[in-house]
């Protein structure tokens, strides 16, 4: 089954209606078809929302609690690919916010994938290949985390 996005509207009224912070939470503590389904519903504002709505979801422990993170791991491909999208659109964010803000040049948002394993965990992904599943993770989520890790000096 193919997932869909919702659109900004979509994503603003989930936000409003306090949703987040329960899916969070069932990416965290609930069986794995349960996650999957979380994985989906944050991948979604991540991948489609507005830069304030990604930092909502960011401010409700979307990567500080690992969900997206842990989630690499699992032998769903389309679980992998969702996450690995979310967690680039997050990164971008990052990037937009240090130029923004003063965070001292450092995506803080590559800190917190990083904390998270999120690094090791993609750096080990398998290439799949079969033709319904294709996962080519991007190099640059990779680099990205590793060059805040030389500007943090870690």
């Amino acid at each position: 089954m193919k997932k869909k996005k919702g659109n900004k509207e979509q994503i603003q009224e989930v936000i409003e209606n306090c949703i987040i912070s329960p899916v969070v939470e069932l990416c965290l503590n609930a069986e794995f078809e349960a996650k999957k389904e979380a994985a989906w519903a944050l991948s979604n504002p991540i991948s489609g929302g507005t830069l304030e709505q990604i930092k909502f979801v960011m401010s409700q422990g979307c990567i500080m609690t690992k969900p997206l993170c842990d989630l690499l791991v699992c032998s769903d491909p389309k679980v992998i690919l969702a996450c690995l999208i979310a967690l680039e659109n997050i990164l971008e964010v990052g990037e937009v916010e240090k130029n923004l803000v003063d965070t001292g040049s450092v995506n803080v948002f590559a800190k917190m994938i990083d904390e998270a394993n999120g690094k090791e965990k993609i750096e080990n992904l398998p290439i799949c290949n079969d033709n319904d599943n294709k996962i080519s993770f991007s190099q640059s989520l990779a680099s990205r985390i590793q060059e805040e890790k030389k500007m943090l000096k870690l």
